[in-house]
């Protein structure tokens, strides 16, 4: 039964998407490949629904005794037809018409204890996506305790007062329902993505996970393994360097963002870490003056209202809660550019990171800053990709990428090159910097082009009930209107190129960047060196 449940909301989760693998064309092209039907997969989910265990034993005596299948395919001859076409084959088809973004309405109430509920109603298949988010995420960790916030929301799914986590999991397959945490910069989460007739038992666990999680000594130390691991794998990596470098040189040691960006701490503070830390941080931060719950799915306000009243009215804050506010501003902009290397030898490709710190995301200029960002690195037409990699063929792909922060945001180019072009690289890197600051700024086909491409890439975006998620996600941590979402296209059309000028000149400036390069050091420094870009210092890992 297990099995046919997990099966089903399987198959019912693949119907969100229109193409992709178990997407609807999907589904209905394997139908007519290989059964000359493509409703054929009526008769599967039958097959699957009434299949019982005398079936399965069955199949498996007749499929799985010999050891092995052997299938001999002979193709046909090759055949050729001549056929009438009226179709004009001299040029690619190309659509004479978009549609146009339509999103659910986002709507609001409140529970009787405070807790406010947004919900976007999505009633083309019967599933719901439920998200209980909270304000916090890991840039609350203290610099003694990095990875706090991280490890203590991984653990909530590890056991509960009723269930060990291997039981927990059984219970949620028996479900077919998804039961996750997440934790970002800004934010964090615990969600649920159920069959619509299985979500108040499927709120059932994630409430239990939530407030009676047990933190098990046994499963720390089991989780702890891994996740000392995985620390270690990310330091094996040049990304993974970066991302734990990075933060501390652009924001220094006192910001909230001056730590790894993953957010996965330490080797030392996770070591460490005890037990009285995990529950002290979840009572602190898991409260519903802390939380919003946002809904997808085939549901309507009043219904969904009344089933997390019955479930969340009577969930109040602990006494350890306190508002979690948190100076993003505690920061000091350079003055002058800065380089930092790290060595790993043997290392065939060079990483290449530069850039600075620009305004948050809720600043009025956010749309002129995110298309200057595109035309220059942002994309893969912009003009350092098609440098490094088309042009020249140094890099497998080179971009310019603006994270989305509540406070500062980094913005920062990403440059994997082979390691005899680091230095060339670099060059071209600032010469095309100057230049889109100088000679040559953003030209009017370049906006056209990037303007077009987000417009009509945010039709398809929203595609799945978790991208629709995501998407009312960031509604509610920047705290945007709710026509946010639906009124983008108008406001990337809106968008002038005196704007982008206008914001190039204004919130560009290379000769402030933080430069960090990794690779072979005994190959590349001296000639870093000689390109005298700044003050040079070499970092060492542990």
């Amino acid at each position: 039964d297990n099995t046919v449940i997990s099966l089903r909301a399987s198959w019912i989760k693949g119907l969100q998407r229109v193409g992709g693998f178990g997407g609807k064309s999907d589904i209905l092209a394997k139908g007519e490949v290989y059964q000359g039907d493509p409703g054929a997969y009526k008769n599967l989910i039958s097959m699957i629904t009434n299949a019982s265990a005398k079936d399965l034993k069955a199949t498996a005596k007749k499929w799985l005794s010999n050891g092995d299948y052997v299938l001999t395919v002979i193709p046909n001859a090759q055949r050729s037809f001549n056929t009438e076409s009226t179709v004009d084959r001299s040029q690619l088809p190309f659509p004479t018409e978009f549609p146009t973004l339509d999103l659910p309405d986002i709507q609001r109430a409140k529970l009787s204890n405070g807790l406010e509920i947004v919900l976007a109603e999505r009633h083309d298949v019967p599933m719901i996506n439920l998200s209980v988010q909270f304000k916090s995420g890991h840039s609350s960790d203290s610099n003694e305790q990095p990875g706090l916030a991280s490890f203590s929301m991984s653990m909530l799914t590890e056991g509960t007062k009723r269930y060990n986590a291997l039981q927990l999991s059984s219970k949620l397959e028996e479900l077919g329902t998804d039961l996750y945490t997440n934790v970002g910069l800004d934010s964090s989460s615990i969600n649920v993505s159920s069959l619509k007739s299985n979500l108040i038992p499927s709120l059932d666990l994630l409430y239990e996970v939530m407030t009676e999680a047990v933190f098990d000594e046994k499963e720390i130390e089991r989780k702890k393994i891994r996740w000392l691991a995985s620390i270690d794998q990310s330091l094996s990596t040049p990304n993974g360097i970066v991302s734990n470098i990075a933060p501390g040189l652009l924001y220094g040691g006192k910001n909230p963002y001056g730590k790894p960006f993953s957010g996965n701490g330490t080797r030392e503070s996770i070591q460490w870490m005890e037990r009285e830390s995990m529950i002290g941080y979840t009572q602190e931060m898991l409260n519903p003056s802390n939380a919003t719950i946002l809904v997808v799915g085939d549901t309507n306000l009043d219904e969904i209202t009344t089933v997390l009243e019955n479930k969340f009215g009577t969930w109040s804050d602990s006494q350890s809660y306190q508002d979690n506010v948190i100076d993003y501003q505690n920061y000091q902009t350079p003055t002058e550019r800065k380089i930092y290397l790290v060595d790993k030898p043997g290392a065939v490709q060079s990483l290449i990171v530069a850039g600075q710190l620009l305004p948050s995301p809720d600043t009025e200029d956010e749309i002129d800053i995110e298309l200057m960002n595109a035309v220059i690195g942002g994309s893969f037409t912009s003009r350092l990709n098609m440098n490094l990699r088309e042009d020249k063929s140094w890099s497998y792909g080179a971009r310019a990428r603006l994270s989305r922060f509540k406070g500062p945001r980094p913005m920062l180019v990403y440059a994997p090159v082979q390691t005899d072009k680091t230095v060339p690289s670099i060059q071209e890197i600032i010469r095309e910097y100057d230049e889109y600051l100088t000679s040559r700024p953003a030209q009017t086909d370049e906006l056209e082009a990037i303007v077009k491409d987000r417009s009509l890439g945010l039709i398809g975006q929203f595609e799945t009930f978790g991208a629709l998620m995501g998407g009312l996600s960031g509604v509610v941590t920047f705290n945007r209107s709710d026509d946010y979402l639906e009124s983008l296209p108008e406001a990337y059309q809106a968008i002038k190129i005196d704007d982008i000028h206008q914001a190039t000149n204004t919130y560009i400036d290379p000769n402030i960047w933080t430069w960090i390069i990794v690779g072979d050091l005994s190959i590349i420094e001296n000639e870093i060196r000689e390109l005298e870009l700044g003050k040079i210092e070499i970092i060492k890992l542990d």
